[in-house]
């Protein structure tokens, strides 16, 4: 059975009203997350390591529901997509120690907390950790 939907009148005051006979609702929720890294290092005896990561999240949630005299319906639905990518390139032996202070390197990138060990084996590194994040909120409601 075919259902036509109307807008919303203003009365005579300028506030909407409605005779919900017939209403319809949607709602869409997203949120995303991206995050990226990238390390260079070089280590006191002339390793080389190369680093980069980019890693997003996307969450979605639909929702929908209509009312009629007839009868109503609702439907719901969620979804998450988590990419990772990965590059590493190293020149060289690593040895424990090395291993360890670029681990300490990585771990201060993505927290943004300050080193705390001397990172004795390497001689320099440069890194950058970026992340963005995003929510969106959609709703309409449809009367006739």
């Amino acid at each position: 059975m075919a259902s036509s939907f109307a807008p919303i009148s203003s009365g005579a005051s300028g506030f909407s009203h409605h005779d919900p006979h017939s209403v319809a609702r949607v709602r869409q929720h997203t949120e995303s997350t991206r995050s990226s890294l990238s390390l260079k290092v070089t280590t006191a005896e002339g390793d080389t390591v190369e680093l980069s990561l980019d890693a997003s999240t996307l969450k979605e949630l639909d929702w929908g529901s209509a009312y009629t005299p007839q009868g109503s319906a609702c439907i719901n639905s969620a979804s998450e997509t988590d990419t990772v990518k990965l590059n590493l390139k190293a020149q060289g032996n690593l040895n424990d120690q090395e291993v360890s202070d670029i681990a300490s390197i990585i771990q201060s990138l993505e927290t943004g907390e300050p080193i705390t060990s001397p990172l004795s084996s390497l001689s320099s590194f440069d890194g950058t950790f970026k992340q963005t994040q995003s929510v969106r909120d959609s709703k309409v409601t449809l009367y006739a």
